[in-house]
């Protein structure tokens, strides 16, 4: 016997999340690489905090106010979505181009450095 929870947190490889309804959902945790969240899903609120996003897509969707501290972002895609009011403190976007992040709404949201967006952008 091991101190393992029944209900182990294994990673997420290679899913598509279309038109689904996860708000407040948890993916703390837990690793996600080849993944496309697309076509109106709604993540309002969901966790991704100390995660690694792995070659992930996240394309028309809703990730207001969903908290992604300390997340390492690689190879990692986002047009036309909202984050609105995210968390994305401590978090690691230097691997991504500017031609990867398209259309992103990130009003109100907590940039890396722990400072609100600026003119909807992180950049400093």
């Amino acid at each position: 016997m091991g101190n393992h929870s029944p209900c182990e947190r294994l990673p997420i490889i290679g899913a598509l999340f279309e038109t689904v309804d996860a708000q407040g959902a948890d993916f703390s945790n837990v690793p996600i690489s080849d993944v496309l969240f697309a076509d109106n899903s709604d993540f309002t609120n969901a966790n991704f905090s100390n995660t690694t996003l792995f070659g992930v897509l996240f394309e028309n969707s809703d990730f207001s106010g969903a908290d992604f501290s300390n997340v390492a972002f690689v190879d990692f895609h986002i047009d036309n979505s909202n984050l609105s009011n995210a968390n994305l403190t401590g978090s690691d976007f230097n691997s991504i181009p500017a031609e990867n992040i398209v259309n992103v709404d990130l009003t109100g949201a907590t940039c890396p450095d722990g400072l609100p967006s600026a003119a909807n952008s992180c950049q400093r």
